[in-house]
């Protein structure tokens, strides 16, 4: 979760402060320039409403299950542990709409786009279109990982990693 937000706040930040930002990295999150289609949009928002009616234990049953199963998922745990539902809802609701309203421009900062090999197929689509249309943009599939491809193969996320940072001077 954190991974695909955190995706959209930076393009947000680098799109409003691009003298400030030297390079974005996005795990498992769709570029904020391209809009969803409606059907993308109803989409969203039918998942929000559903969202509201489930209860708060199968919701974080779900999210853990978007994990590869490994040692990371106890971090992952502890932290939904801390959230309940207000704030869960409230975190995918904000979001939700700052996707949907997106940004004008494609960020002009280089660009890590990164996902897992078992990421929701429609950010696997949408990140490598991105890619292609940008060519200052390194692309990366994490083997074996799933959503949260930084915790789920923490070995070679912080290889790709390092050598984007290192390109960037």
């Amino acid at each position: 979760m954190e991974h695909l937000w955190g995706g959209y706040v930076s393009q947000y930040t680098a799109g409003k402060y691009p003298q400030r930002i030297k390079g974005v990295v996005v795990i498992g999150s769709t570029p904020l320039h391209v809009k969803f289609s409606s059907l993308g949009v109803i989409g969203f928002r039918l998942h929000s409403q559903i969202t509201k009616l489930l209860p708060l234990g199968l919701l974080k049953y779900l999210i853990e299950k978007m994990l590869a199963p490994n040692d990371q998922n106890e971090y992952m745990e502890e932290i939904l542990s801390q959230l309940d539902k207000k704030k869960l809802l409230r975190l995918s609701e904000g979001t939700k709409e700052g996707i949907i309203k997106g940004i004008e421009e494609p960020i002009q900062q280089p660009v890590l786009i990164a996902h897992g090999e078992h990421e929701l197929s429609f950010i696997r689509k949408m990140s490598a279109d991105w890619h292609k249309s940008n060519p200052d943009s390194v692309y990366a599939v994490i083997l074996g990982a799933g959503h949260a491809a930084s915790f789920d193969n923490p070995k070679e996320f912080n290889e790709i990693l390092q050598s984007f940072l290192d390109n960037l001077n």
